[in-house]
């Protein structure tokens, strides 16, 4: 695992599965207004996107301190697509 802040941007990333080969992100699902999951052809989670750095501690306080991420696309419920 591994955490990219983006001071610019002030969004931060977190990779789940190393670093993403362009065209590797298959799927990108909301998980919460401003928060994001990237998955793979399989499903897999591959990432996480925090698009302002104090959406990820709002996140955290709302989920008792812990950012639970599936392993899989398919145990998210109701996951709304993000087109690309």
């Amino acid at each position: 695992m591994r955490f990219e802040y983006d001071k610019e941007a002030n969004a931060l990333y977190i990779y789940l599965r190393g670093k993403i080969p362009e065209g590797g992100a298959a799927r990108t699902v909301e998980l919460a207004p401003g928060v994001y999951l990237d998955a793979d052809r399989a499903g897999r989670i591959l990432g996480v996107e925090f698009l302002d750095f104090a959406d990820f501690r709002g996140f955290l306080e709302r989920n008792g301190g812990r950012v639970d991420i599936p392993a899989h696309i398919g145990e998210l419920e109701a996951s709304k697509p993000v087109p690309f």
